[in-house]
């Protein structure tokens, strides 16, 4: 199973965490640096890039694509089980969200968790 996530900034992370598995830029689309900057990464990464018709894009159902998306593996879940496994230090910190909408309050929390030392989102 894969996941496609759309934007400049959600591309770059996914290629910066190695979960994106190809690239998928609309043809036409404007010569950004931020667009530059996502095939520069794209390339260190090793992460084939496709150009593709803006249909294509759509049919994926990405909201504000900005002419970029990355098909990316999804997160690794956990059961209930695995989570007490690995939350078994009391000292662990989880953090719980509901209802993100915005793919950058997701990106911002993801980053704080991150900086705090979380062991799940």
């Amino acid at each position: 199973m894969t996941l496609a996530l759309g934007g400049r900034r959600a591309v770059m992370e996914a290629l910066r965490s190695a979960r994106a598995e190809r690239v998928l830029c609309v043809r036409g689309s404007r010569s950004t640096e931020g667009l530059r900057q996502v095939l520069l990464e794209a390339e260190r990464a090793g992460v084939p890039v496709e150009w593709v018709d803006r249909e294509h894009v759509e049919a994926l159902e990405v909201r504000d694509a900005q002419g970029v998306v990355a098909i990316v593996r999804p997160p690794r879940e956990l059961d209930e089980g695995g989570l007490a496994r690995v939350s078994s230090d009391p000292a662990a910190l989880l953090v719980i969200l509901d209802g993100i909408t915005d793919p950058q309050n997701l990106g911002a929390c993801a980053r704080c968790a991150e900086a705090a030392g979380a062991i799940a989102i």
